[in-house]
């Protein structure tokens, strides 16, 4: 296994094997707890059982090691998530000064994997009490179901046209720096761009242009169904208008089968013309969502069908068309791909993305008649975005996700 970026390689001397650590667990078999005999075993039953029942899953046994070191080693990454979850002490280390998920004895596939099962797992927010509608409980429960689902005129005639005004403006905006030679495309973050060899106009500072797409994002039924679905209180992460004129087919990047480089996913895909049938739609392998993508696959980010196939029972396509003022909500973790038509009319959206880390947002502008009506709790969900340093106000260095390059620093992923 690679090290993470920025990661120093260790010598095969400085390298304990699974195997070492295997035969020292054996030493103390005979004098572990009940917690730590479950954790051993991998035995989520008993253990979510004996946590709920109040045992410290911070107490350290016979040479100082804890329940999440047996889960951790033996290779039972739900079981140590389990125990994260629950409050486990990643830091708390044995009587020979190892920690219990440190990095080399634990392989960064098996850091991933907790991860993965951690970010499902973890606890409500008690901080957060929502009271969500019909329509928002419904929603996050499709989205389970099948990682996408459709809000058939959701948008009314009265914001669409705002949202079309505001779009507009955006438009106008990147053809005059075309004119005047800037604005095409350099790399994946910047503001707005021309990517010419995609024949796409992206704009990843949306709200800049439309205080109704601001509106909108922060109604209550998509920020309770966001919450439902992600577990915990929902953040807006960005907004990102994108305009795709007719193009032949195309199947890099976007346009081949891929998922999103994060993991459990909230994301809003709002039109602002009609995408018919045969058009610019995007489509979605229903069920895709629910898979916890190995490692590797978060640095190329590819997803073909072949892949779904291993782990689910049949292929179906969903395909987004509708008409303007449609929303799709769909989770990106799961397998979808761009279409292009070279027949097919141009293609204007505006995308949300949600999250529950609000140590990841993008940031951005916010129009000031929206900004100057937030409330002034500092949960707001725009609250955090509009203190986010801007992707593209920092030095380019995207290779990976963030949490990637920081997957064996426990605490900045807790």
């Amino acid at each position: 296994m690679n090290p993470s970026p920025g990661s120093p390689e260790k010598s095969p001397a400085e390298k304990p094997t699974l195997s070492r650590w295997r035969a020292h667990l054996a030493l103390v078999e005979p004098f572990k707890s009940p917690l730590a005999r479950a954790a051993a075993a991998g035995d989520l039953d008993t253990l979510a059982h004996l946590l709920t029942a109040s045992a410290n899953p911070n107490a350290q046994g016979l040479r100082g090691m804890t329940a999440l070191h047996h889960a951790a080693l033996r290779g039972h990454w739900e079981a140590a998530a389990l125990l994260l979850a629950k409050g486990a002490n990643p830091d708390l280390r044995d009587r020979a000064g190892r920690a219990p998920l440190a990095a080399p004895q634990i392989p960064f596939e098996g850091l991933h994997r907790i991860r993965q099962a951690y970010h499902r797992r973890r606890e409500k927010d008690a901080t957060w009490t929502p009271n969500p509608s019909a329509e928002a409980r419904s929603l996050a429960e499709k989205l389970e179901t099948d990682g996408i689902a459709r809000l058939p005129g959701f948008v009314p005639a009265d914001a669409l046209a705002k949202l079309r005004e505001g779009f507009a403006g955006f438009i106008s905006s990147l053809e005059a720096k075309l004119a005047r030679g800037e604005g095409r495309h350099r790399h994946y973050d910047e503001e707005e761009h021309y990517w010419e060899s995609d024949l796409a106009f992206v704009c990843n500072n949306a709200f800049k242009y439309s205080a109704e797409l601001a509106r909108v994002a922060s109604s209550d039924t998509l920020l309770d169904a966001a919450g439902l679905y992600l577990g915990r209180r929902a953040y807006v992460q960005r907004a990102v208008a994108m305009r795709y004129l007719p193009s032949p087919h195309l199947s890099n990047d976007m346009f081949g089968w891929h998922h999103d480089l994060e993991e459990k996913r909230f994301k809003i895909m709002m039109l602002l013309t009609d995408v018919p049938v045969g058009g610019q739609h995007m489509s979605f392998v229903l069920g895709s969502h629910r898979a916890r993508h190995p490692y590797s696959m978060f640095f190329r980010n590819s997803c073909p069908l072949k892949y779904c196939e291993s782990y689910l029972p049949e292929i179906r396509i969903f395909d987004a068309t509708g008409r303007a003022g449609d929303v799709f909500v769909f989770d990106s973790n799961g397998a979808h791909r761009g279409n292009r038509r070279p027949e097919g009319p141009l293609r204007d959206v505006f995308m949300l993305e949600y999250t529950a880390d609000s140590s990841h947002l993008w940031g951005g502008d916010l129009p000031a008649e929206f900004g100057t009506t937030l409330p002034a709790e500092s949960d707001h969900p725009f609250r955090r975005f509009m203190q986010a340093e801007k992707p593209w106000e920092k030095p380019v260095r995207r290779k990976a996700p963030s949490w990637v390059e920081n997957l064996p620093h426990i605490r900045r992923w807790l």
